[in-house]
């Protein structure tokens, strides 16, 4: 990072080249690590999760907010609806923005440019449904019984920075909160992913 700010003067094209690339290596690397620790953790029971009761609207709104840029860099807008009474639920806010992050950031790579990844909320008495929907090209049926499974890419996901564990820490996390994440069987163009959660 301080070689690409200048640190040691200006540089060649070439070495500028060099130092994007070992960054991108860098950053990926960061992730799968992170995201290995993530793993063992929710395996072994011992991720902390700071639950206190937080309003969704909230949640989600931070969530649109932190993953615009990543979106746009694609093409991609985002779309959130929200009711007007607030709605709230016992979980970590942290943890869930980690959530959210994953599904946005699926969402918007595997979207066309021009598209849109809408974020919904919908109250069923005592439990709460948010939907992330995409416009792409949808989950090939061989794949689907093995999208949480660790390691699982898509065709091209690997090429796209992913690291094939994502989804599976999200579904591990929404759990811990006494949820579920599921793909959304019926959705009839792209993807639409369900977070469950009970309500406060």
């Amino acid at each position: 990072m301080l070689l690409k700010q200048g640190a040691e003067g200006s540089l060649s094209e070439q070495a500028s080249m060099l130092i994007d690339i070992a960054q991108r290596n860098g950053d990926r690397l960061s992730r799968l690590i992170n995201d290995l620790l993530d793993i063992d953790k929710l395996q072994s029971g011992k991720l902390d999760l700071h639950i206190r009761p937080v309003d969704i609207r909230d949640l989600l709104r931070e969530a649109v907010q932190q993953n615009k840029p990543y979106a746009a860099s694609h093409g991609v807008g985002l779309t959130l609806a929200l009711p007007d009474e607030p709605i709230s639920a016992n979980v970590d806010m942290d943890r869930m923005l980690q959530v959210f992050a994953n599904l946005i950031s699926n969402a918007s790579k595997f979207s066309p440019a021009g598209c849109n990844v809408s974020i919904s909320v919908a109250v069923r008495q005592r439990a709460l449904r948010i939907s992330v929907s995409d416009e792409g090209p949808g989950i090939s049926p061989e794949f689907r019984d093995r999208l949480f499974t660790r390691f699982s890419q898509a065709g091209g996901e690997a090429a796209k920075g992913g690291t094939g564990l994502g989804l599976a820490i999200s579904k591990g996390i929404v759990e811990q909160h006494g949820g579920s994440l599921s793909l959304n069987p019926d959705t009839g163009i792209g993807a639409t992913f369900d977070i469950d959660l009970p309500l406060e």
